[in-house]
Parts: C-alpha cells; sequence; structure tokens
C-alpha cells in the first residue's frame, strides 16, 4: 500500500495517480468509495481506520494546494521561436519540410504537460498539408490518440482470493481477513453460503 501525494495505490484493488480521481465517500467506519473521473467506482472494504484517515488526509492537502497554487506555465523558448507559423494555417507552407526531430520533441513535450484537449475542438487539420499549423495539430492528435480509456472492465478488480475446495465447492477468502470467507457451490443455479441472490461473491466465480 502505498499514499502519498504522488499516488494511491491500495493492491489488488487500484493504483492511480490523484489527478485521475474525482471524490472519496466512506461510510466512516471501513469502507472507502474511489469516484475516478472516468465515472467509475472503486468501493474497497475492511480498510484500518488509520488508512482511511490517512488516505483523506493526503487527499485533503493535495486540493488545498490546487486551490492555493498560481500556475504559470512554463514555456520554451523554442515554442516562441516558432509560434507565428504555428497560429494558423497557411496554404502557402502546404508542401514544407517536416519539422526537424529535435522541434517536434520539444513540441510533444509541451503537448504532454498542456491540460488534455477534446478533439471536436481543436482546429481543422487540411489534408496533406504540412505548414507549420497543420504539422502541430496532427502532433496534438497523435497525444490524445495515444491516451487509453480505461473501461469498467479494466477497472474490475479482483477482491477475493480463491480456493477449490471440492469439484463442486469453491471457497472465497477476503484478502484483508482469512476469517471472512465464503462457500460456493458449483450448481445450477449456483449458490453462496452468504444466501444472497446475486452477491459479489457469485459474480467473482463467473467472471473468473
Amino acid at each position: 500500500m502505498i499514499i502519498n501525494k504522488q499516488l494511491l495505490s491500495i493492491p489488488p484493488f487500484i493504483s492511480t495517480s490523484w489527478k485521475d480521481i474525482e471524490l472519496l465517500l466512506s461510510d466512516g467506519q471501513h469502507t472507502l468509495n474511489i469516484y475516478l473521473k472516468n465515472g467509475t467506482l472503486v468501493k474497497i472494504s475492511h480498510l484500518l481506520k488509520e488508512h482511511l484517515n490517512l488516505i483523506f488526509s493526503v487527499h485533503q492537502e493535495i486540493l488545498l494546494n490546487q486551490a492555493q497554487e498560481v500556475t504559470t506555465p512554463i514555456i520554451d523558448p523554442l515554442f516562441f521561436q516558432f509560434s507565428g507559423p504555428f497560429l494558423e494555417h497557411d496554404p502557402d507552407l502546404c508542401d514544407a519540410s517536416p519539422l526537424p526531430d529535435e522541434v517536434r520533441s520539444k513540441l510533444k513535450s509541451l503537448i504532454e504537460n498542456l491540460p488534455k484537449m477534446d478533439p471536436s475542438k481543436m482546429p481543422v487539420v487540411h489534408d496533406n498539408c504540412f505548414c507549420p499549423h497543420c504539422q502541430l495539430i496532427n502532433l496534438i492528435f497523435e497525444n490524445t490518440e495515444k491516451e487509453e480509456l480505461v473501461s469498467d472492465s479494466d477497472l474490475t478488480f479482483s477482491t477475493w482470493i480463491q480456493e477449490e475446495v471440492s469439484d463442486d465447492e469453491i471457497k472465497l477468502v477476503h484478502p484483508y481477513n482469512s476469517d471472512e470467507f465464503y462457500i460456493i457451490k458449483l450448481q445450477n443455479p449456483l449458490q453462496c453460503s452468504c444466501q444472497m441472490p446475486d452477491c459479489e461473491h457469485l459474480l467473482h466465480v463467473l467472471r473468473n
């Protein structure tokens, strides 16, 4: 488990930077609900109270720092060198040479540090145009396409240790509390010792 200003890592449930987290909620006991910015909810039970307090304390400090910070963008001088032709499409430079590797590398670094851009609101790229403006927008599109969207299935975490008891029974043990376990009977329909229909234990077995 790692809880610092850079990331929140609670294996095997979640490991992500704070910038991906929208909201934290707790029942005041031992359960933490982590709402990610992509709309996914990660629910973690049986956390120690000191761990819950630490998580909320670090998150609060990060939010306060963000509110108090006055961010000044750091722009590389190389950007200003090319800012003029980059600002708008220039048909007269349609057959310009590709940007040098050094310039492309510098621009990529700048683009990666910019806030995420909505592709639908970006300027139009003119087909087969190599003017500096179109080359820059193409670089931005390349960077946007590399950002992978995390689906709900990617964030489905295995919250139980699975043990085979017999040919027709599986035992699910909580990873942080070995005294908590459930027996799944492999029959039709599946049955869980918690006696709750469609419980998370049955869903775990079906997924795995």
